[in-house]
């Protein structure tokens, strides 16, 4: 047993003396990393050693002028406009299915069969009568139009 926590304890004791940085380099990338950044670079303390022997510069790393190239700020839009057309592919995907299960709902309410609905408040099944199978077949028709464009 002394064995396996010895060798569990070595595993570990790597990890006790390592820092953290957060630092920005000469084309205005942020970095993080538990090396030692550049010498040129504006660097920021973020995880402390419990027994730190050398400074760090604390400088705030917000007060670093952004010196990215065109380019980069090309790719940043583009990234941000593949991301939006992401969100709205998925925001289509997930109205085709809502259009689906309301027309589903809707043609189930149409087809005249005895409908069953559980009463949250008492857990026993109750039917729809005729003025709420009405209510229900209004609501499918809005979400209908909602979700079906």
């Amino acid at each position: 047993m002394n064995k396996y926590l010895l060798i569990l304890l070595l595993f570990t004791a790597g990890n006790t003396h390592a820092a953290a940085s957060k630092w920005i380099d000469e084309q205005g990338n942020v970095h993080y990393s538990d090396m030692r950044p550049p010498t040129t670079a504006k660097s920021q303390q973020i995880l402390d050693t419990p027994d730190q022997a050398e400074s760090v510069d604390n400088s705030a790393v917000s007060n670093v002028p952004n010196t990215a190239n065109p380019a980069a700020k090309d790719a940043a839009s583009k990234k941000a406009d593949n991301e939006k057309a992401k969100q709205e592919a998925e925001l289509r995907a997930l109205n085709k299915t809502n259009c689906a299960a309301a027309r589903q709902n809707l043609a189930n309410l149409k087809d005249g069969m005895r409908i069953a609905v559980v009463d949250p408040t008492t857990g026993e099944r109750a039917y729809l009568d005729d003025d709420q199978r009405a209510k229900n077949v209004e609501q499918a028709q809005q979400q209908i139009t909602k979700f079906c464009e």
